[in-house]
């Protein structure tokens, strides 16, 4: 069986490779193979192989020794020398193929620099050799018969990409000023990850890539803070994080905030103060690699009451007026993943507390009879999609589909108190977000959501940066009043607004 699921493989990726022309399936496996090499090898008007050297350390050098090969050709073992080179040769990343696939190993050796020339003349200038040391054949053969030997290949390919741009085998000449881009996707936690460190208010490590000789790095930056503490800030909310809460596999920071990730309020309307921590936890094989683990990130919090509709009108930066709904104090879970079993990055938060209130901030009517409007629980489950415009990573996108719940209990106080649940029901909602980041620096992002008949919108600016790590930003919040449905007793006419700036350090 595994026999023909190669055959099928390999068909497919011919047929990838010569521009999507037909072969018969009868093709026995070795010839299949055959033309396939002799097709990579010779044909150069291909767009998708690309290469990069092969430069190894002492330490990994002994994972290549005696590779074998098929045909009964003898082992092959790489070698470190200053007149042999290596280079991995591997079919990109594109739309009929979802991940890079290595294809063959060259071997390239100056026979002059070696003093291998035929009079002995190291002097005459280079004769490069070029062989192929490991085949196409050599190479699908370790995929299935030896696939740690393959994945040391794979994954040198993945890490060097991340640093530098892999060299084009195309051998015809391209209009350098034609420019092509498409909507593209990682396979991994990038687009996650890159969403994250930009957006939330809490840290996500950023790799500290080692710098091979002989390569340049690229424009952006990916070592790891120079700070060691993590600072996110605004009128509604301050994180922290201090290099000594990382504990390798999870890292923890702590939160103090106002605000309701359901309801249509802003912070200062939501009349609670909620405080916690929050953990990064990452689940990996042997070293961490958050590119690839599957992680979580968790928020456990207590929230408790705060009159914050006292003040709430009375700010400068809120054009909102008094808020008209209570929520009650208790306990949050909020929690994010990465994909899992082949699922999308999955979202779920929830808020519950006590049903009772006796003393409301706000409420309507006299002394004697006065009715107020409470809201003990809320929860929320989504899946969110990431895409970028193109492989510059210039324009980020992050779509979230899902549904949200609230409740809503009416308390009437009248010859003592009386309650009854007045609103429970669970709706769609979505999201979404864009950022710009030219050349991987972010400047702006902006969201909009739509849920229980009322629009929000996000945006913010990088105003400047100060050495070392200093950022400053702008935000607006802006919800409007219910659309297309009547205002209910316990919302706002009118659309509110809130301005504030947002200190971030070390991020």
């Amino acid at each position: 069986m595994e026999k023909y699921v190669t055959k099928l493989w390999l068909t497919i990726l011919f047929i990838v490779i010569s521009g999507g022309s037909l072969y018969p399936q009868s093709l026995p496996l070795d010839d299949l193979y055959s033309r396939i090499q002799n097709k990579l090898k010779e044909d150069k008007s291909y767009l998708n192989i690309h290469s990069v050297p092969l430069q190894l350390k002492d330490g990994e050098i002994q994972n290549l020794q005696n590779i074998p090969r098929s045909d009964e050709k003898a082992p092959f073992s790489f070698q470190i020398s200053d007149n042999t080179t290596y280079n991995i040769i591997f079919l990109k990343e594109a739309i009929e193929v979802d991940s890079i696939n290595v294809l063959f190993v060259n071997e390239i050796t100056d026979k002059a620099a070696a003093g291998e020339t035929f009079f002995g003349d190291a002097g005459s200038g280079p004769q490069i050799d070029t062989t192929i040391v490991l085949t196409f054949k050599d190479i699908q053969e370790l995929y299935f018969y030896n696939k740690e030997k393959y994945d040391f290949f794979f994954n040198y390919v993945k890490t060097y990409l991340k640093e530098d741009e892999a060299r084009s085998l195309l051998g015809i000449n391209v209009d350098e000023d034609i420019k092509k881009s498409k909507g593209i996707s990682s396979t991994n936690n990038l687009d996650f990850l890159n969403f994250m460190r930009v957006n939330y208010n809490h840290r996500y490590p950023k790799p500290a890539l080692q710098k091979r000789a002989g390569r340049s790095r690229r424009g952006a930056t990916t070592e790891q803070s120079a700070t060691s503490m993590q600072i996110d800030a605004t009128f509604t909310s301050v994180s922290f994080f201090h290099e000594t809460l990382d504990f390798g596999f999870s890292t923890l920071s702590g939160e103090v905030s106002l605000g309701n990730r359901v309801l249509n309020i802003h912070p200062m309307q939501s009349m609670t103060l909620k405080g916690g921590l929050r953990f990064l936890i990452s689940v990996s094989e042997d070293n961490q690699d958050l590119d690839n683990d599957f992680l979580l990130d968790a928020k456990l919090m207590g929230r408790m009451r705060l009159n914050t509709a006292s003040f709430a009108d009375k700010v400068p930066f809120l054009f909102i007026k008094k808020p008209k709904l209570n929520v009650g104090s208790g306990l949050i879970v909020d929690l994010s993943a990465t994909r899992l079993f082949g699922l999308p990055f999955l979202n779920f938060y929830i808020a519950t507390g006590s049903q009772e209130l006796e003393k409301p901030y706000v409420q309507f009517g006299t002394n004697d009879s006065s009715v107020a409007y409470y809201s003990s629980q809320q929860w929320e489950a989504s899946m969110s999609f990431f895409w970028n415009s193109n492989e510059a990573l210039t324009l980020r996108f992050r779509m979230d589909l899902g549904a949200a719940n609230y409740n809503v209990i009416e308390f009437l106080y009248k010859n003592g108190i009386s309650k009854k649940l007045v609103f429970n029901q669970i709706q769609p909602f979505v999201s979404f977000h864009m950022n710009f980041a030219p050349k991987n620096n972010d400047f702006l992002g902006t969201n909009f959501r739509y849920y229980d008949g009322q629009l929000s919108f996000n945006f913010w600016l990088k105003l400047f940066e100060l050495p070392p790590e200093h950022t400053f930003r702008f935000e607006t919040f802006y919800i409007t009043a219910p659309l297309f449905r009547s205002v209910r007793p316990w919302e706002l006419e009118e659309g509110t607004s809130l301005i504030q700036i947002r200190y971030r350090y070390g991020f």
